[in-house]
């Protein structure tokens, strides 16, 4: 999981964090590998219910900062490269607090793709 997919999942499982709820195999998964990507660290799984509510605490905190990002769409051009020039329909979303910081973003994206290839 990127930086920007960890950003991502906070924003779409917004309720898993703010709220007390009991999550499932899949999404206790997701949540640590969340945290792990967006802490820099490996924290290993556990069903520790005071560990699970410190690092809600600790996602609630990267939830608000995620909240005054900037977003920057990305889309791919007729030869395939991945450019913040408007081309149709964006294909990803880059959270970042500057266009620097987007556009390291966007050639770690670059580079992972050609990495695949």
């Amino acid at each position: 999981m990127t930086q920007q997919e960890a950003y991502n999942w906070v924003l779409d499982n917004e309720y898993l964090i703010l709220n007390s709820t009991q999550m499932n195999r899949s999404q206790q998964t997701e949540f640590f590998e969340t945290y792990n990507v967006l802490q820099s660290i490996k924290k290993s799984q556990t069903g520790c219910a005071r560990c699970i509510h410190q690092m809600r605490v600790i996602l609630c905190d990267h939830l608000k900062q995620i909240k005054t990002m900037q977003t920057y769409n990305v889309y791919k051009t007729v030869r395939g490269t991945l450019t913040f020039k408007t081309a149709g329909e964006p294909i990803m979303t880059i959270r970042a607090n500057s266009k620097l910081a987007a556009d390291e973003a966007l050639a770690i994206i670059k580079k992972n793709l050609k990495n695949d290839e």
